[in-house]
């Protein structure tokens, strides 16, 4: 097992109000890029290889996917408890 450290980048916006009026002040658009980085401890390796995730693409491993089929595969007890622990 390894520590791995992913980082993410994405870009973000917010349109921000002007709540008080005056010269110089208007609502602005502002345009930023944020980053996150998740550290995973004692992670397997290989476990984000992304050529296990293209080999199942390519050869239509989930075709058959349905919505039902995903429902049917959440643990419900599991989600309520933690639901009521919140």
């Amino acid at each position: 097992m390894d520590a791995k450290v992913y980082d993410q980048l994405d870009n973000v916006q917010q349109y921000c109000l002007v709540h008080e009026e005056g010269i110089g002040k208007q609502n602005q658009l502002k345009v930023s890029t944020v980053a996150t980085a998740t550290f995973l401890e004692a992670c397997e390796l290989g476990a984000f290889d992304p050529q296990d995730h293209i080999y199942h693409v390519a050869r239509m491993k989930c075709a058959g996917m349905t919505v039902d089929s995903l429902i049917v595969d959440i643990d419900w007890d599991h989600i309520k408890n933690v639901m009521a622990l919140h």
